[in-house]
């Protein structure tokens, strides 16, 4: 998915393109990430502002270990989560609990 490489790296300008094109900034990859999520998680706040901007949801991933963008900016000590959480991201929120019932269905 080019915008979560593009995240990973902390392009802003192909950020931008991709942005231009209607790429979805919301899509998720096959472990429950979305850009903001990778962005966070590495430390890149412009990218993380440019995708908020965007209108990009703050809370949208949910991997599946149940952690959100808030989670990893926060225990990678990125500086970025100030941010996250001025712009309606939830450090409370988590899909956790549908995974453990989840995995509670499947043991039993």
């Amino acid at each position: 998915m080019p915008l979560h490489v593009a995240a990973l790296n902390g392009d802003t300008n192909i950020q931008k393109l991709l942005l231009l094109n209607k790429a979805d900034m919301n899509a998720s990859a096959h472990i429950g990430v979305t850009a903001v999520y990778i962005a966070a998680e590495n430390g890149h706040t412009e990218v993380v502002k440019l995708l908020l901007n965007s209108k990009a949801d703050v809370n949208a991933s949910c991997t599946t270990d149940g952690t959100t963008p808030p989670h990893a900016a926060t225990w990678r000590g990125h500086r970025v989560v100030k941010w996250l959480l001025d712009n309606r991201g939830d450090i409370n929120e988590s899909c956790m609990v549908d995974a453990d019932l989840h995995l509670i269905f499947i043991l039993l």
